[in-house]
């Protein structure tokens, strides 16, 4: 007669405890890199909505200078594809379940 001697599957491991933990967000150096990712990406980004705001609002685009769109038209139509490629790329995300890095 056989008998079924299956251990239950243990509620924590630690092999993937420690690989989790070995990441290079859990020393010191890298956190200061992904801090310094971090901050040099919110850097550009804003450096590049300044540089194209002030290009629309100076009339040095061609929806403003050549086809006369108002600026505000104009830049309340560029933060509308902002946030609908921000939508977008969040679902796409979601819906490939892609885990952190």
């Amino acid at each position: 007669m056989a008998t079924d001697t299956a251990t239950p599957p243990s509620t924590s491991t630690s092999a993937d405890e420690e690989q989790r933990g070995s990441g290079s967000c859990s020393s010191f150096w890298g956190k200061v890199l992904s801090g310094t990712k971090m901050t040099c990406s919110i850097v550009l980004i804003l450096f590049s909505v300044v540089v194209v705001s002030v290009a629309i609002f100076t009339k040095q685009t061609v929806a403003t200078a050549e086809y006369g769109v108002h600026p505000i038209v104009a830049l309340c139509v560029f933060w509308f594809s902002m946030a609908w490629l921000a939508i977008l790329e969040g679902g796409l995300n979601a819906m490939v379940g892609l885990q952190p890095i």
